[in-house]
């Protein structure tokens, strides 16, 4: 019954919506109203304001975290939903790549064992791949080699908690299961800070992230996105990422 409310309301109009919620008694279905608004009317809080305006009482807190916690879900099964659809069609039209054919690639636009790489990546937009992370993991590995580098973003979300304390070497990043494997492994290191954090594999790894804990800001001067372009040939890699998604252009942000 509450979603076919949360639905059935969703199709009609703003005007009617307004208009039938200041004439509902019942407190559950004008509840299903506002929980409605929050998530699909872009006037939420002038609707809210009304809603306070006409007494309306609210349910709690931990009820309201209840119902966005279904809805979320709701819509992240109906994203997956959408990229096994897309998977089948793009597997369908390019067929698959192995990590022999990736790196052929990779060897053709220029990547070189003894470069310093900044790599970016997301496996959810690479449906027609026939390779675990781990595989390129170790791939990357083998092929920079001692005097090669290889670089990812280990970004975290910070706490309001006024007595959490930033831990080096269990944190785990939100920027994907690659870059939470490539931290784990003992030959890589991670940087000091409790936000913008890199880890590092290779030559240049102490190199590039000491000290960025002593860094007035995480990606400006002396910070680890600095000391990379320094370096001839240091170069960014991205795979299953749009034009733009580089965390390089932080540097851009926080440079003096």
């Amino acid at each position: 019954n509450f979603y076919f409310f949360l639905f059935f309301f969703k199709s009609i109009r703003y005007k009617t919506i307004t208009k039938i919620f200041y004439n509902v008694k019942n407190r559950n279905i004008c509840f299903l109203f506002c929980f409605n608004f929050e998530f699909c009317c872009s006037d939420r809080q002038k609707i809210i304001k009304q809603m306070k305006e006409k007494r309306f009482s609210l349910f709690p807190d931990k009820f309201m975290n209840l119902l966005r916690f279904y809805w979320r879900k709701h819509l992240q099964d109906k994203k997956n939903l959408l990229r096994i659809k897309n998977k089948k069609k793009i597997i369908k039209k390019y067929g698959k790549v192995n990590l022999n054919e990736l790196f052929l690639e990779l060897k053709k636009l220029g990547l070189k064992k003894s470069d310093v790489v900044f790599f970016q990546n997301s496996f959810n937009d690479m449906p027609n791949i026939s390779f675990k992370p781990i595989d390129l993991l170790n791939r990357f590995f083998k092929f920079l080699g001692k005097d090669g580098s290889i670089f990812v973003p280990c970004f975290t979300h910070t706490s309001e908690d006024i007595n959490w304390v930033f831990d080096r070497n269990n944190e785990p990043p939100y920027t994907g299961i690659f870059n939470e494997l490539f931290r784990r492994d003992k030959k890589v290191i991670r940087s000091i800070h409790p936000r913008h954090s890199i880890c590092g594999f290779g030559k240049y790894k102490l190199t590039i992230l000491k000290d960025h804990h002593k860094c007035k800001y995480s990606c400006g001067k002396n910070s680890p996105f600095d000391r990379l372009r320094k370096l001839k040939n240091s170069k960014i890699l991205t795979l299953g990422l749009p034009k733009g998604y580089i965390s390089f252009l932080h540097w851009m942000d926080d440079i003096d």
